[in-house]
């Protein structure tokens, strides 16, 4: 049976809860520190909630200031934290494009800082269909910007029917392009959007790649395709920790668990020995894999794959 008894972060996420619903004032101070200290994105997602419930300009500064903050970290595609981002946003959102439009202005030269800023303001217009917002993000998709960038912002313009032609025609060049990172790039904005008529544009590209791009197989198992699973594996087998994680990290934004539990299944039924080194690297992701986890040990469980007894809890 899977040990039922819980550590830290379940009962810090209570915690912080009952504090939000408390509305405590003298937690604000506790939960500004708690944030900075927490090493799982959820507890600092439970603690923004939290401060949510709180007035004043303090609360104000502090949740601008983890936007900023997350705008300039050094993510990969995909990676920003926009759970953060919502949460800031719905509370601010006329500050929190204003953050986000002056990153862009004081970067002009920044991929990095630039794409997450857009998707800052991507999540804000698709909370309130905001029409201007979309005008400003249109302006990205220029050949003057760096492939990051365009992703970015057809990303969060790919339904907006005005400026559907010109991304169809973007999409067009990455697919023909001499350059594996713009096929890629195509093939992950492909799997991101669910574009399933593109499912065989992003099978061909995983059999040129041998099967070894890690962006095109994602693209593949956000399709629904059956296979891909099975071609993970080696990469995560052949990989070091911090590849290892970097893996998790991408299996973490696939969203639908059902293409999730496709590659538990797989990892279960093809190398059952490596089970315990994927919930390893799962703990050390500090991602909110505990329902996973979960999945994961039951079946293995019920295979009789033996689990070394400090990976038998529902969360670190």
């Amino acid at each position: 049976m899977i040990n039922k008894k819980y550590s830290r972060s379940i009962f810090a996420k209570a915690l912080i809860h009952t504090m939000g619903e408390m509305k405590n004032p003298q937690a604000i101070e506790y939960l500004f520190e708690l944030f900075y200290v927490a090493k799982r994105e959820d507890v600092q997602l439970e603690i923004l909630k939290a401060l949510n419930r709180f007035e004043g300009l303090e609360i104000d500064h502090f949740m601008l200031t983890v936007l900023k903050k997350t705008m300039y970290q050094d993510t990969q595609r995909g990676e920003l934290r926009t759970s953060f981002c919502r949460v800031i946003a719905d509370r601010l959102p006329q500050q929190s494009i204003g953050i986000a439009t002056q990153a862009i202005e004081e970067n002009p030269d920044d991929s990095r800082v630039i794409g997450n800023a857009i998707d800052v303001l991507g999540e804000i217009s698709s909370q309130r269909q905001t029409k201007k917002i979309n005008r400003y993000l249109a302006k990205f998709l220029s050949n003057d910007f760096s492939r990051r960038v365009r992703l970015n912002a057809i990303k969060h313009l790919y339904h907006v029917a005005r400026h559907k032609r010109q991304i169809e025609e973007i999409l067009v060049g990455l697919e023909s392009s001499s350059k594996l990172q713009d096929q890629a790039g195509a093939a992950y904005l492909y799997g991101v959007l669910s574009v399933s008529e593109k499912i065989e544009f992003v099978h061909q590209l995983n059999i040129v790649t041998d099967r070894r791009n890690s962006t095109v197989l994602f693209s593949l198992i956000r399709l629904g395709m059956s296979g891909p699973e099975y071609d993970f594996i080696p990469l995560l087998r052949e990989a070091d920790s911090k590849q290892a994680l970097n893996y998790l990290k991408q299996l973490y934004r696939v969203r639908e668990k059902r293409f999730r539990y496709l590659v538990y299944s797989a990892i279960l039924e093809r190398y059952p020995e490596d089970v315990s080194h994927v919930l390893h690297a799962m703990r050390d992701s500090f991602k909110n894999f505990d329902e996973d986890r979960r999945v994961i040990i039951e079946e293995a469980q019920r295979r009789g794959i033996a689990i070394s007894d400090d990976l038998l809890y529902l969360v670190q």
